[in-house]
């Protein structure tokens, strides 16, 4: 068995941190630990063994569950504030520490450590003075939050541990004392649950596009290898890269699919992908597998891809030394290990940083937003039906075809091409088609 540290909660000054429990069948576990001595913590560890792996909870979701724990007790060191015991002891945290627990939870934890934040240790506050001196963290009382989806989620696995903790310990509350206690829980758990954010952006009408056909020209013209603005210098690099999100913008699948494709994964006889779910797998090297969150299917690939898969594994991987040790697609160019999550994003980064063009927010998933936009423009093209269009989108994306995701696509480019023709229909009628097609005046 190895022990991994997770490096994203290890952060100076916190108390506890995260630890990935690596066993020999290739199960990845995280517990969370005291910073100082590496013990864990008992009653999250207990929780996360005895409820959640045995429901058979994947060990991504698993991760995000101990960091939200760890987020709580986090904020309780903050405020001074001896968690279990208060719970144990019928002490409910009250209205005001629960709205500072909500606002808690909306900061990133680095910004929960900041300077601001430490000043608060040295001395007990009340919940209400806390919560002023959160909401006066930055001058429009916000300060760096994160997402609201991500914020709901810390609740909500909060919800569920302090739920657990409280209802664990009443079975050894004396009887006297049980009416109480539960209503003090629920109190404490109503209170919670109703601080967790509601989503009231609308699902795929607002949701992330795919490129715009000016920006993935330039994109595709600026990864070339030959490119004078490709912001990679080693050539070996740029052809690894160039391959990666070609493979992402041709295919539409997924960062932890792409980490996934191994070698003997490719056809090149019959050009075709294979991309097969593999979780928990032993012979996986990094530390966070990347997982395919979609169903085992294969994938058609162009005579281009192909070919550009054939000069990859014959030209440029083959070079690369440490490489030969395992069958993955994409390998670090320094050490030959398989490419990490981390290695993958820094991509994107890099090309956020080098062209001003490209999208704030360009990712890997944008590349799937854009072969879905691309799909629907095919699909319309062709005149395919939508009950059909969802049948082949969701087997090429790897959902069940009972799965309302498709559909989702396909209503958001209705609703796009709807109001395309919108505008030229107002344009015909006060005459800026005509402008328009004359350059203006």
């Amino acid at each position: 068995m190895l022990t991994i540290t997770d490096q994203n909660c290890k952060l100076d000054g916190i108390p506890y941190t995260v630890r990935w429990l690596l066993f020999d069948d290739g199960e990845r576990f995280p517990i969370l630990v005291y910073s100082a001595n590496g013990q864990p913590l008992f009653h999250p560890t207990v929780y996360t063994i005895a409820l959640l792996r045995g429901r058979g909870v994947a060990s991504n979701t698993l991760l995000a569950d101990s960091r939200a724990i760890l987020h709580l007790y986090v904020w309780a060191a903050l405020e001074k504030l001896d968690l279990e015991e208060s719970l144990r002891s019928g002490k409910f945290l009250t209205l005001p520490e629960i709205e500072s627990l909500a606002q808690a939870m909306r900061q990133p934890l680095r910004a929960l450590l900041s300077e601001q934040a430490y000043e608060r240790v040295g001395s007990k506050r009340s919940g209400t003075d806390s919560l002023e001196r959160f909401r006066k963290r930055s001058p429009d009382g916000r300060g760096v939050q994160v997402a609201l989806n991500t914020t709901g989620m810390r609740l909500r696995y909060i919800w569920a541990y302090l739920d657990w903790f409280t209802l664990d310990h009443l079975a050894v509350v004396k009887e006297s004392d049980r009416t109480a206690y539960e209503s003090g829980r629920k109190r404490m758990l109503d209170a919670i649950g109703a601080r967790v954010p509601t989503l009231r952006v609308r699902p795929h009408e607002d949701a992330r596009q795919g490129l715009a056909p000016q920006i993935l020209t330039k994109l595709l013209s600026m990864i070339d290898p030959s490119s004078a603005e490709n912001p990679w210098k080693d050539e070996g690099v740029r052809t690894r890269n160039q391959l990666l999100i070609m493979i992402l913008l041709q295919l539409g699948i997924r960062r932890g699919e792409a980490l996934g494709i191994r070698i003997e994964h490719i056809d090149l006889r019959q050009n075709t992908l294979l991309i097969l779910r593999a979780a928990d797998d032993p012979t996986d090297p990094r530390k966070y597998q990347p997982n395919t969150k979609t169903r085992d299917r294969k994938l058609p690939l162009s005579d281009g891809l192909a070919d550009m898969i054939h000069h990859f594994v014959t030209r440029v991987r083959n070079k690369v030394e440490g490489a030969r040790y395992h069958s993955f697609l994409f390998a670090a160019h320094d050490s030959g290990r398989p490419m990490s999550l981390t290695a993958f994003a820094k991509v994107f980064h890099i090309l956020r940083k080098s062209v001003p063009d490209l999208p704030d927010d360009l990712c890997a998933h944008m590349c799937r937003h854009t072969w879905n936009d691309r799909f629907s423009e095919l699909m319309d093209s062709l005149g395919t039906s939508e009950e059909n269009e969802k049948k082949l989108r969701s087997y090429l994306m790897g959902w069940s075809e009972s799965s309302e995701t498709a559909a989702g696509y396909t209503r958001r480019y209705t609703k796009r091409r709807a109001t395309e023709l919108s505008i030229e229909m107002q344009k015909s009628l006060t005459g800026e088609e005509d402008k328009d097609e004359q350059g203006g005046e």
